[in-house]
């Protein structure tokens, strides 16, 4: 019994794991489509970034997030890494000093 357990508890933490990278190689994605879609794209920049992060997404992400769901992640991504940026630009350092 104390084996299930273990193995148990062994497999969630490794899928948990599987998850954490996968969604950081998703931020990775979703900033590379960021740059792209403001050098390349013209109209409707963030429809060009949520169809494509949409299609990389890996399937078990899918189940949980709908499409306009996923939008809403994507937008949330967006204004993080965009804080980020003026908060690093502000002083070169990461302490909330660009409000």
């Amino acid at each position: 019994m104390e084996y299930i357990i273990i193995g148990a508890i062994a497999l969630v933490v490794f899928v948990i794991l599987l998850l954490i990278i996968k969604v950081e190689a998703l931020r990775n994605k979703a900033n590379a489509l960021f740059l792209e879609a403001e050098k390349n794209i013209t109209e409707d920049k963030f429809n060009y970034v949520c169809a494509n992060l949409y299609l990389y997404t890996p399937s078990f992400i899918k189940l949980f997030f709908s499409e306009e769901a996923f939008q809403e992640l994507v937008q949330k991504l967006y204004d993080s890494s965009r804080e980020l940026a003026h908060d690093l630009l502000d002083d070169g350092k990461r302490n909330k000093s660009n409000k």
